[in-house]
């Protein structure tokens, strides 16, 4: 071990050389220390099958001063590791155009901070590793382990088990003692040009039935460290999509979300929520549908649509289908030919129950007589279907509409028979067909 005086310089040699001097402009006080320790020999470092290098190791202790080393020239291989202890700064300099790692300088302002290089011979020293030895837990301004001289980000430790990220000199997220990430104004962002996009997995695996992977949103009112109760209308968490564009101010857009609030106080573990799910509109994106604390679902804009082509299913409590038309029913007599005759229908079909209003208007009678027939709408009749009529042309009387698998027919309450010339049949009936 030596000890320098303030301004001096000193070469000392080893295993290797180094060069070590204080700042003018920034004397020692004259309790301050500078130690330079060269341990030696420090176990080779073997690079490649060729080159051996030998290790120095510098351990240096400034009191609050600043120091500054310089190096000899990188023009044969060489490696050191120089160690920090105790406040000040050390400025590591490279000699003459060197760099370490395109850098002309490296400095180390943390206690407990290390320097790792090592050069080829090429003119270069090359930053293998910059370091800091834990020996305090650190803040989220000065994290015990930063990076490249960015003294306000890196990693400390919050409290006991806690591993604290932060960046700009706060923190940002937060691995506690159980595992959980929690994030403190952090955003995370993922970015992809792949044709399947960016995608957030998350994968479990157990013999538990009611155990899976899961989200959570939480919200209290307050403070991280006062936590209060939310109040009826606080929103508890939104899951939102947005959707880029380049029209008028080009940037991402809210497209759609679904998101729970708060629809009263809480009452013990109890909180009343409504789901709400939003899409966007010509007039911007919009409460589409709630599902309250009830179960109730509501349609802002009261309409379901079902396929086309109906979906069907065997369960009794299912409602597959929905639909609205009309059609054009064909008239027939139980015996004979209508001259003149015409109808229209209307139906609609909810599930498998089918209702129709039928209007059919006999202008010629011609010499059909005995039962009035009909054809359905394209639903099939499952069993038998009844309805009633009323003739408003010429006597006003009720009549009586039977619905089989075959098709409709038109009688009078008497089973009479309802054809004659200028007759109008204007009826309703149902029934449940087969899907």
């Amino acid at each position: 071990m030596e000890q320098f005086s303030e301004y001096e310089v000193k070469q000392l040699t080893g295993q290797g050389e180094c060069y070590i001097h204080t700042h003018p402009k920034e004397p020692l006080t004259q309790n301050s220390s500078l130690q330079l320790q060269l341990n030696q020999p420090i176990l080779p470092v073997v690079d490649g099958a060729t080159l051996t290098y030998k290790q120095d190791f510098v351990s240096i202790s400034p009191a609050g001063a600043s120091v500054h080393i310089y190096l000899p020239p990188a023009v044969k291989p060489k490696e050191y590791v120089i160690f920090m202890i105790g406040s000040g700064t050390v400025t590591v300099h490279a000699d003459g155009t060197d760099t370490i790692s395109g850098n002309a300088t490296k400095i180390l302002s943390r206690s407990w901070s290390a320097l790792w290089i090592k050069s080829d011979g090429s003119g270069t020293w090359f930053d293998l590793e910059s370091v800091v030895g834990i020996g305090s837990a650190g803040t989220a301004a000065l994290p015990a382990l930063f990076f490249n001289n960015d003294t306000n980000t890196g990693f400390y430790s919050p409290g006991a088990d806690q591993l604290g990220f932060s960046t700009n000199g706060s923190l940002r997220w937060l691995l506690n003692s159980s595992g959980w990430l929690l994030g403190y104004n952090g955003v995370i962002q993922q970015q992809s040009d792949v044709d399947y996009g960016p995608q957030c997995n998350v994968y479990g695996a157990s013999n538990t039935a009611g155990a899976a992977p899961y989200m959570i949103f939480g919200k209290a009112r307050g403070t991280q460290a006062a936590k209060t109760s939310v109040q009826s209308g606080d929103n508890l968490g939104t899951l939102l999509w947005q959707a880029y564009h380049t029209t008028g101010t080009a940037g991402y857009a809210n497209a759609a979300s679904i998101y729970a609030q708060a629809t009263g106080a809480p009452s013990g573990d109890i909180v009343p929520t409504k789901l709400v799910f939003q899409t966007m509109n010509t007039s911007g994106i919009a409460d589409q549908m709630t599902i309250d604390s009830s179960g109730t679902v509501s349609i802002t804009s009261g309409q379901i649509k079902f396929p086309a082509t109906q979906n069907a299913s065997d369960d009794a409590n299912t409602l597959d289908d929905y639909e609205e038309g009309t059609w054009t029913p064909t008239i027939t007599a139980e015996s004979g030919t209508f001259t003149t005759v015409s109808a229209s229908g209307s139906y609609v079909k909810i599930g498998k129950l089918v209702s129709c209003e039928i209007d059919i208007a006999i202008t010629t009678a011609g010499t059909a007589s005995g039962a009035l027939y009909f054809t359905l709408p394209a639903f099939t009749p499952a069993g038998i279907g009844c309805g009633a009529a009323r003739e408003g042309a010429a006597t006003g009387a009720m009549c009586q509409l039977y619905i089989t698998t075959s098709g409709g027919s038109v009688y009078t309450y008497s089973n009479g028979s309802v054809i004659a010339s200028g007759r109008r049949l204007r009826g309703s009936f149902s029934y449940i067909s087969t899907t």
